[in-house]
């Protein structure tokens, strides 16, 4: 299992990205990593399978040399993923509106190495939001004894971060490429998207290529 390294709250209007990091420490990455849910990428279709079906699929895999328009899409995400301007989450008003709204469409998980960038895309949905509840649990054992502290917990407003909606992955990946006439070496750039579902895709990418195409 690869460790999450960040996760960002992201939308995009009118082809700007907009977004925040979640300020979560080592720690809570590593406890997050264990929670999320990605989906199996094994048996998706390759995307020249996929067009050449009477009824294309919704579900397919899209690479770096494909004419596929999530490529383009994809590549903008990475870049503002990746820019250093890109501010905390520093309070519960800039992610929840006051009528129990998100403001961003969807949460990316991040795994980052020094040789890939791996983005998992979940949607922010309304049913992640709690509002006004109070839970009851158990808390450490208390000292000395056997028993368990039970605690009450109020909140007017929070949110649960998305585990299960796997919408899809993106891969980005730098090779060496030595197949240069000069026999010199040059870096590639090569990126790889496995869609679960194209609908969500283009709902959350705010694109709609797929729907005019089964028009």
């Amino acid at each position: 299992m690869v460790e999450i390294t960040g996760a960002f709250a992201v939308k995009i209007d009118d082809g700007i990205w907009e977004g925040k990091k979640f300020p979560f420490d080592n720690e809570q990455l590593s406890k997050l990593t264990n929670l999320i849910l990605t989906k199996d990428a094994s048996r998706l279709p390759s995307f020249d399978e996929s067009i050449d079906k009477l009824i294309p699929s919704k579900r397919y895999s899209v690479k770096t040399g494909d004419s596929a328009y999530q490529l383009g899409l994809v590549e903008s995400l990475y870049d503002f993923l990746t820019d250093s301007d890109v501010d905390l989450l520093d309070k519960l008003d800039n992610l929840i509106d006051d009528d129990a709204r998100f403001l961003y469409d969807f949460v990316v998980y991040v795994h980052k190495d020094d040789q890939q960038f791996i983005g998992e895309i979940f949607p922010l949905t309304k049913s992640l939001i709690v509002k006004e509840k109070t839970f009851l649990h158990f808390h450490k054992t208390l000292a000395g004894t056997d028993d368990n502290s039970l605690e009450i917990t109020s909140l007017d407003k929070a949110f649960q971060l998305p585990e299960k909606v796997n919408v899809f992955n993106f891969y980005r990946k730098i090779i060496t490429d030595e197949t240069t006439t000069d026999e010199t070496t040059t870096d590639k750039t090569i990126y790889k998207i496995d869609i679960f579902d194209t609908f969500m895709f283009d709902d959350l990418m705010k694109s709609t290529n797929t729907k005019k195409s089964t028009l």
